[in-house]
Parts: C-alpha cells; structure tokens; sequence
C-alpha cells in the first residue's frame, strides 16, 4: 500500500473521528441560515438543510490532514518528535488569536485545531510504524518543515 493510500484511509478515519463531534454541529449552527420549512408530501413540515456548504470545510479538513503525510517524512529517521506540546500550544494561541479577529468562537476554534493536530500524530505514528516495519517504503528525501508549516498556517487560516 502506498504512503498516500495509507495516509489517505487514516485521513478519512481521523477526519471522521476527530472533527465531526465538536466542530461541524457548531459550524453548522455558526455558518448555516436558519433551515427552510416546507411541506412535505404527506402534509407535514420537513426542514431542508443546505449540507452542501459544508464540502469546502471538509475538503480544507482532509487536505490539512494528508499533509501529516510530509510531516511524518520530514521527521522519520530525525531527532524531531511527532508529539511537540510547545509547537501545539503556539499553533493553538494563533488559532486563538486569528479565531477573535475574525469573530470566530476561539473555544471552538481551538477544540477544533487541537482535534486536528490530534488525527495529523494519527496519521504521523501510523507511518512511522508502517515505514519502521517496511523500511523499502520508507520516504528518501525529507520535505523542509518550515515550508509544511507555512501551508498549514495558510489552511488554518482558510479553515477558520
């Protein structure tokens, strides 16, 4: 199996696990109009919601998650560690900090990105463990992390 293919199926578990409970009913209920009533066939009242204006959120969501792909690369066979309490911390202060400037609910914002960061070590340990296991899979080259962590601050930034 391949690294994305790997990447991709804990992306969908972890996207599933991680976000829907916390941040999609409050996303919902912050982004979506007040749902639409309109009779139903049988003579009764159904409410009809605009679901699809989630897929952009999701679609940022699953592509913030696969670049856990390029992180594990950057750090397999490193003194980096996937698990960095201070890096989470700062990464979680800016989405604090860009949550209230643009009138998002920090504390969402925050449970959200930390639900997040929680499914990218998923998605890190499950590689290590695969490449540690089948080294001839293992990445060659090791993409720069400072520019992984630039394009994740730039889906942060879209994500809120």
């Amino acid at each position: 199996m391949s690294r994305r293919n790997t990447t991709r199926h804990a992306t969908i578990a972890a996207l599933f696990g991680a976000t829907t409970a916390l941040a999609v009913p409050q996303a919902m209920a912050a982004a979506m109009p007040a749902p639409t009533h309109t009779e139903a066939p049988s003579g009764g009242v159904r409410t009809a919601e605009p679901l699809g204006r989630l897929i952009p959120l999701t679609d940022l969501v699953i592509e913030r998650l696969q670049v856990s792909d390029d992180v594990a690369a950057s750090k397999y066979g490193t003194d980096s560690p996937i698990e960095d309490p201070a890096r989470e911390e700062q990464v979680l202060e800016q989405v604090r900090t860009q949550a209230v400037a643009t009138g998002v609910d920090p504390d969402a914002a925050v449970a959200f990105f930390r639900d997040q960061i929680t499914a990218s070590k998923v998605v890190q340990k499950g590689l290590f463990a695969r490449w540690s296991a089948h080294p001839q899979e293992a990445p060659t080259t090791r993409p720069d992390l400072g520019l992984i962590r630039e394009r994740l601050d730039r889906l942060t930034t879209a994500l809120l």
